[in-house]
């Protein structure tokens, strides 16, 4: 996320979403909204999930920067072959929801150059816990070294976008 977000900011969403959809009665309940809602489908993005939510950045600054990452996922690989980071995430969390004992989920961050894939799994990443996760990791690349788009690729994305 380097280049996109602050460090205190992906920390402070992290801890968000770790502990809203934590073990016990915190994974009980996001299961139940999304059963009620059906919030991670396809008919909300994480975006529009994560607002409904109210996961996002305390520091309103930021929130623009958070959404419009989540919104780039969709550029992402994934480890399924053939789908992208965001709809990975979506289809992962939307099985694990609607399962009979849903696991609570542990998010993370790995580094974008040793796999720059968004990687869905299943293990005990607390070490002082013996509670299975699924968790998800996102590729990031550390504060200051995400590479700045040159003045041309950014009027060629933002065309690309109003063309759609």
């Amino acid at each position: 996320m380097g280049g996109m977000i602050k460090d205190s900011t992906t920390s402070d969403v992290f801890h968000q979403m770790n502990t809203r959809m934590g073990p016990n009665e915190p994974i009980k309940e996001i299961a139940a909204v999304h059963k009620e809602f059906d919030m991670f489908s396809d008919k909300y993005n994480l975006k529009q999930a994560y607002r409904a939510l109210h996961i996002a950045p305390s520091d309103h600054g930021e929130r623009r920067k958070w959404f419009r990452y989540l919104d780039s996922l969709v550029d992402f690989k994934s480890d399924a072959a053939g789908v992208n980071g965001h709809d990975r995430i979506v289809s992962a969390l939307r099985e694990n929801f609607e399962s009979s004992a849903p696991l609570p989920v542990y998010w993370m961050t790995h580094l974008a150059e040793t796999d720059p894939c968004v990687t869905i799994g299943r293990g005990t990443p607390i070490p002082h816990e013996r509670q299975e996760y699924m968790t998800v990791s996102l590729p990031t690349v550390p504060t200051g070294e995400a590479p700045k788009p040159t003045v041309t690729a950014a009027r060629a994305k933002t065309a690309a976008k109003k063309a759609k």
